[in-house]
């Protein structure tokens, strides 16, 4: 609402200044917008005086007029020519500025003709939007005044927001009651009184009210003998600064009052009427009526119309019509001045999509008992702008609805404020803004005023009697209350949504819950899954949202449009669909568009698919959801190669991924979309409060580089969660950094290259355990993925319990070679200890406690036992050790002293291929030390034997099968007891 400064002043003598007063109301709670002096760019225009008008000679639009200034004469070049010798104008020479032009005026040849200035329009001069015609003034004005002083054009204008309850203070006289009740200053209401005539209004008109519900009250005044015309300058001007347009004299007065005391009115032709009365009742169903604007609309049985005998002359409460508007011939006037229900009055505007100053003030419940008085106030305004008289009386339909009855108890303000107040001093701030209240036994009984339909309860009256007595009263402490605080968990959740957008860069976008049927198609859905609203604010507009994404793409427009490069923009609100009944379902949505970045060292690339990934990663990450992936392509409007539905535990709960170009371009958004968008409901489902976490780990990673070659279909996820899943717990964190197809990358395939981290959370990882978990992650190669490792191939797998030592049984790992056998310079020790029972006191006293786990082989030496320990208390010698057996030999438990665990857990199965038979999930039966029996059985099945590498007695080992020996070379095969070969075999390794 813009409200006049001076016009403030006229109701509310207050001496403040526009920022002091502006401070106050902030108080009161009338937020200020903006503060602006209209007329700042106005100066040096002086009224003249007309002397002569004479034609241009050199053009037959333009003429000369010679004018009067006060202290010399001027010759002008003007471009219209209703002014006449002897008719007062005003005047900017050079030097002098008006609003409508962005420089000061100036000495200039226009068509051979030096003009000295320029006589001004109504639209040059800022006082209407007229220019069509020049200004002329009244003749009583001396020549040589300044203009700008002469009708007070030092104007301030403060534009208030109004909330959407006070109707009230949709005028300057309920601007000014607030004032009034700030300040202690009294209120002068402006003056409603009219000068009658002798005839009497009931005999030149009638009106009929065929809807009283709709229209409580209609009242009509009669004015006779108008000349309408221009409306005085100061009134153009004050109508002008409220962002209203001046029109006539009649219609201006009708406008005026409405903005001074919030009544809306409108004139009619009183001769143009049918029948000479008025019938409000309701439209016929399909009825036709062209408005003001020259548009013809159609109505509908809701519809509430003014009408005559014959014909609808305008949209009750809404807008009026050319059957029956004042023109320059109207010499009669019926003034209208109703009340109307707020409820038809914004359907009909809503639906008709017609926001006008009346439908805004009726539909918020305008002031019922202003009628009478607003309709008295106009119609002198009339018989003294325009001329007339006043018919005696007024055709009155109807009463004001009884005024409600509340009560206020000084002890519950009081418990509600947090401050003692009485009753008195209850009364008396009610009292302040003009509300009557009354002091009877302990309670304030109120008789709520019709300017104030937002009082409804006690605790209405309790705020009108803080607000008076100012906030700053309140106390700082918080009343006790009996139940918790803290927010719904619904309300927590979409908190925790919104910050976790905000945390990943992302800004927050409100849009209304409305879409188009060209949305509808973008997202797939059809018309008749649409849920279509009967009265859309916008009939471009006509469905509720079944998608988030669509008000993005257009903010997203609308960003490009004014120039900005990009935005990353999210939303949570509520999407709709028809599935037999209307189903509505919270969502969250987000797009990016534009550079990643600007600057010298901002990376040059556009947002992507990639960083809508990542803040969908960063929203489920904050949110605690657990295993989530990415599924199949969604379809339109989703681009086929770049998108994907996100699934957690099976379902789908949404969609992220690029837009399609054409789907992008609809919106005017330039280069990659993308966007995702997500079910809240169900995120919230699988989102969890509690949040592992864990210490800065003291020991260092060990990083391997895996790159798997597996079908171009397999995704780049799947491949992750089975490296994952194959490295088991010492995996720390993977990274994916490279994708490649192409040769030598056979077709229908691609290179996916993954960076490792391994870590142990107690130890660091060294010799064989920071190779094993990279061996079992290759032995398991997901998706028949194909590894590359050197010349060979290598095969590895994990065998015991992978807890670290000290907290159960077994070794975390064990490396098993296959033909290919471990690469030279292996260590395939371990540091966990297996059964004690395995080594003698003596082994331990001299430091000599193997490190390793003991490998299948035969034990070598005379005279030993099954477990190829020898005879007596004497220590075991440096070859006898099972510490240092060499790979490809085996120490067992023996019956009754295995390791907790089994025979797996010590290494006793190795992972050895056997001819017709590949390697399975349990392994191959390895060789135990000491079982004949076995032994027999393994040389019946594989044949010939070659001694073991390294090895320290005569057991047998299948010939380029010993598990983790490199194969015999081609042509250098050994049989048994070959001496060449278990030198070969045993490098840097002596015999004993």
């Amino acid at each position: 609402m813009k409200i006049v400064f001076s016009w403030l002043r006229e109701l509310c003598p207050v001496e403040l200044s526009p920022e002091e007063l502006s401070d106050l109301l902030s108080w009161k709670g009338l937020h200020t917008e903006s503060i602006v002096r209209p007329w700042e760019g106005l100066s040096g225009v002086v009224v003249a005086r007309v002397l002569e008008v004479r034609d241009h000679p050199n053009s037959e639009k333009l003429c000369v007029a010679r004018v009067n200034y006060g202290s010399g004469e001027r010759e002008v070049v003007v471009g219209v020519r209703n002014m006449r010798p002897g008719d007062l104008v005003p005047l900017a020479g050079p030097g002098a500025k008006v609003p409508a032009l962005p420089e000061p005026l100036s000495r200039r040849e226009i068509r051979g003709v030096v003009s000295e200035g320029m006589i001004c329009s109504p639209h040059e001069l800022g006082i209407s939007a007229d220019h069509t015609c020049i200004l002329v003034l009244p003749d009583d004005v001396p020549e040589g005044t300044e203009f700008k002083t002469l009708y007070g054009l030092d104007e301030v204008v403060v534009d208030l927001e109004v909330e959407a309850n006070r109707a009230d203070e949709l005028s300057v006289l309920g601007v000014a009651r607030e004032v009034a009740a700030a300040t202690g200053i009294p209120l002068t209401p402006p003056d409603v009184s009219v000068a009658e005539s002798e005839t009497p209004a009931a005999e030149a008109a009638t009106v009929e009210v065929r809807d009283g519900e709709r229209c409580p009250r209609y009242l009509a005044r009669v004015i006779e003998g108008v000349s309408p015309g221009s409306s005085p300058i100061r009134v153009q001007a004050r109508l002008t600064a409220s962002g209203m347009r001046p029109l006539s004299n009649v219609v201006d007065a009708t406008n005026y009052v409405m903005l001074e005391m919030g009544q809306p009115m409108h004139p009619f032709d009183l001769a143009r009427l049918d029948g000479r009365g008025i019938v409000v009742r309701r439209a016929e169903e399909g009825e036709r009526l062209v408005t003001l604007d020259g548009v013809e609309r159609v109505l509908s049985g809701e519809d509430l119309v003014i009408a005559d005998r014959a014909k609808a002359v305008g949209i009750a409460g809404v807008f009026g019509s050319a059957a029956a508007e004042v023109s320059a011939a109207t010499t009669e006037v019926l003034l209208e001045s109703a009340h109307f229900a707020a409820y038809a009055i914004t359907r009909t505007s809503r639906r008709l999509m017609l926001h006008t100053e009346a439908s805004t003030r009726f539909g918020r419940e305008a002031d019922p008992e202003a009628v009478a008085p607003a309709a008295a106030r106009a119609a002198g305004l009339i018989a003294e702008w325009a001329g007339g008289a006043v018919l005696r009386g007024a055709i009155d339909v109807g009463r004001p609805p009884e005024r409600r009855r509340l009560s206020v108890r000084p002890e519950r303000a009081a418990q509600v404020l947090g401050y003692g107040t009485s009753a008195a001093d209850v009364a008396e701030s009610l009292g302040r803004l003009q509300i009557a209240a009354e002091k009877r036994d302990h309670v304030v009984e109120v008789e709520v005023p019709g300017f104030r339909p937002d009082l409804q309860e006690e605790i209405d009256l309790i705020e009108e009697v803080v607000r008076v007595q100012g906030y700053d009263n309140l106390g700082s402490t918080l009343p006790g209350i009996k139940r918790p605080g803290g927010f719904a968990p619904t309300y927590e959740f979409r908190r925790r949504v919104r910050d976790a957008l905000v945390r990943a860069g992302l800004r927050e976008a409100l849009s209304l819950s409305f879409a188009s049927p060209a949305d509808l198609d973008l997202m797939g859905v059809e018309a008749a899954a649409g849920v279509r609203v009967a009265n859309p604010p916008s009939a471009d507009e006509p469905f509720l949202r079944p998608s988030l994404v669509p008000n993005l793409l257009k903010a997203l427009g609308r960003n490009a449009a004014r120039g900005a490069r990009g935005a990353a923009l999210f939303e949570v609100g509520h999407a709709f669909r028809l599935d037999g009944a209307v189903q509505e379902r919270e969502l969250v949505a987000a797009v990016v568009n534009g550079p990643a970045g600007e600057g010298l060292h901002a990376e040059p690339r556009e947002l992507d698919f990639f960083d809508a990934k990542g803040a969908l990663e960063a929203l489920v990450d904050s949110l605690g959801v657990g295993e989530w992936i990415l599924g199949d392509a969604p379809g339109d409007p989703w681009h086929p190669g770049r998108s994907a539905l996100v699934l957690v535990a099976g379902r789908a709960i949404g969609v992220v991924g690029e837009l399609q170009p054409r789907a992008a371009e609809r919106f005017d958004a330039v280069g990659r979309v993308a966007a995702f968008e997500l079910d809240v409901g169900q995120l919230s489902e699988h989102a969890s409060r509690a949040r592992a976490v864990r210490d800065i780990p003291r020991f260092p990673p060990v990083r391997r580089d895996l790159a798997f070659v597996v079908d171009a279909t397999i995704p780049a996820g799947a491949v992750r969660d089975a490296v994952s899943a194959a490295g088991g717990p010492l995996v720390d964190r993977i990274v994916m950094f490279d994708v490649f197809q192409g040769p030598p990358i056979p077709e229908g395939k691609k290179s996916l290259a993954f960076s490792v981290d391994f870590r142990a959370p107690v130890r660091t990882l060294v010799g064989v355990r920071s190779r094993a978990p990279h061996g079992l992650v290759r032995y398991h190669a997901p998706h028949g993925a194909e590894l590359p490792v050197g010349r060979r191939s290598v095969s590895v797998r994990a065998l015991g319990d992978p807890r670290p030592r000290g907290q159960g049984q077994g070794v975390p790992l064990r490396l098993f070679g296959t033909a290919g056998g471990a690469q030279r310079g292996d260590d395939l020790r371990e540091a966990v200890h297996p059964d004690p029972g395995l080594f003698r006191s003596g082994d331990r006293r001299a430091g000599c406690a193997p490190p390793g786990p003991v490998f299948g082989g035969a034990a070598a030496g005379e005279g030993r036992d099954h477990r190829g320990y020898r005879a007596g208390a004497v220590p075991l010698r440096r070859r006898d050790r099972p510490a240092h057996l060499r790979a490809g030999t085996s120490g067992g438990a023996g019956p009754g002293r295995h390791h907790p665990g089994g025979e797996r857990a010590l290494g006793l199965r190795a992972s050895v291929p056997m001819p017709g038979r590949p390697p399975d999930g349990e392994g191959v039966e390895g060789t135990p030390c000491g079982t004949h029996a076995r032994l027999r059985r393994r040389r019946e099945q594989r044949g010939p034997l070659a001694p073991a590498r390294g090895g320290q007695g005569r057991g047998p080992r299948p010939r380029g099968h010993a598990p983790g020996l490199r194969a015999d070379p081609p042509g250098g095969a050994s049989g048994p007891g070959d001496r060449r070969g278990d030198r070969r075999g045993s490098r840097g390794h002596p015999r004993s």
